[in-house]
């Protein structure tokens, strides 16, 4: 991780950019196991952080839920629906064949995003251990306000 000073040190604005681990865990409970490429980027500026990267899950264990990537920040609770962030995402390699489209969904106050389907009916779930095979790949870009 990297910290600058802004230009004005009474500012108070942070900047900081660096790498942490997207490790995959569940709603449930079980493990994932991640491979070596578990460490994704971010950029933080002020409150606003944005992180991508592509990370690889090498087996599981017994896993049960939805899953959830881990981010580097809490997200902010803001008012009304203002919190709910979307991003993009993309599953390879996860031996199964899945209608519709995929986004990276955080909600607020959480360290942690998850991959959502959107089915042609434009009904949505979240994606859980049943849509993807013991290894699999993840990429994914978002921009968040944290905490």
């Amino acid at each position: 991780t990297v910290e600058n000073a802004p230009a004005d040190a009474d500012s108070g604005l942070v900047y900081e950019e660096g790498y942490f681990d997207a490790n995959v865990t569940l709603s449930g409970s079980g493990t994932y196991t991640m491979a070596t490429q578990k460490e994704c980027a971010y950029t933080r500026v002020g409150r606003v952080v944005h992180c991508q990267g592509e990370i690889e899950v090498a087996s599981e264990s017994s896993p049960v839920g939805d899953l959830r990537v881990a981010l580097p920040y809490t997200s902010a609770t803001l008012t009304n629906k203002a919190d709910y962030v979307y991003g993009t995402a993309m599953v390879m390699n996860g031996g199964s064949t899945l209608a519709g489209k995929f986004y990276f969904y955080i909600s607020d106050g959480v360290a942690y995003g998850m991959i959502r389907l959107i089915a042609d009916d434009t009904t949505s779930s979240n994606m859980d251990k049943d849509d993807v095979d013991t290894n699999f790949n993840l990429a994914f870009t978002v921009t968040y306000i944290v905490a």
